[in-house]
């Protein structure tokens, strides 16, 4: 895990070696401590099964494995002329990840449904919408992809949509959720500094309200994080030099002089 979360940003291939086609994914906390003897999910599966209860630690691994995936994918893309190929690989790779991402936000630490995700399951959700934020981020623009037709195809339309609407409701709202948890870990603060970043070219854009208070949120998380992780301290580092926090700031005086009569 710790090997593909620290190669998300760069080019670098992973040191350890992708898992083995039968590999099994471990059991929820309950049971194993239990010894209860429950049916094993595999890593490699075309979908999620309703019949076994995953656990967050199976559920982080599913999203590494994933976020892996995506790094290899986003790898291919750039060195690649051509990228037709690619767009079904990517629309894929969208399904599996929203599936995971469901499927993350509707189980609780022992596997059963949740209404609300639980904390354990916030590394899970953080490595999983890093994944989606770094695949859409290869396709939410709408300067022309590398095909080699003459002209935009379907398919480029549609995950361009998917990306920039995957990217508005991951910052607008998971980031928001997961920005409760201060006491996180260093997958949901190097995800809630990402989610910060795409809520400030919403704003640069759009001047959508709903980016600004999604960024209050975040920052505020980040803060409180900043007093177990020192990581945390350095993301809000990075984002005062890109000039991101200045963003709150005017959204405040802006704020402060419209309620002014």
């Amino acid at each position: 895990m710790l090997d593909r979360f620290v190669n998300i940003d760069s080019s670098l291939p992973p040191a350890t070696p992708e898992p083995c086609q039968s590999e099994l994914l471990p059991v929820n906390d309950i049971d194993w401590d239990n010894g209860t003897v429950v049916p094993s999910e595999p890593l490699y599966t075309k979908s999620f099964s309703s019949v076994t209860t995953v656990g967050s630690f199976a559920q982080t691994c599913q999203a590494a494995h994933m976020l892996s995936k995506v790094m290899r994918h986003t790898k291919s893309r750039a060195s690649s002329q051509d990228i037709t190929e690619l767009l079904p690989e990517a629309q894929h790779l969208h399904h599996a990840l929203s599936a995971l991402h469901l499927s993350i936000e509707g189980s609780s630490s022992d596997g059963t449904p949740s209404h609300t995700p639980e904390r354990s399951t916030f590394p899970a959700l953080a490595l999983c919408c890093s994944a989606r934020l770094l695949l859409y981020n290869q396709y939410a623009c709408n300067e022309p992809l590398g095909l080699a037709t003459d002209g935009p195809i379907a398919l480029e339309t549609e995950l361009q949509k998917v990306s920039l609407d995957g990217i508005r409701a991951i910052a607008s709202s998971t980031a928001r959720l997961l920005a409760r948890d201060i006491g996180g870990c260093p997958f949901v603060a190097r995800f809630l500094y990402h989610a910060a970043t795409e809520c400030a070219w919403f704003i640069k854009e759009n001047h959508e309200q709903i980016m600004y208070d999604a960024l209050e949120d975040i920052l505020t998380g980040l803060r409180g994080m900043s007093e177990y992780w020192g990581l945390a301290s350095e993301y809000i580092s990075l984002l005062e030099q890109e000039e991101i926090l200045k963003l709150v700031d005017q959204d405040a005086d802006v704020s402060s002089s419209t309620s002014t009569f």
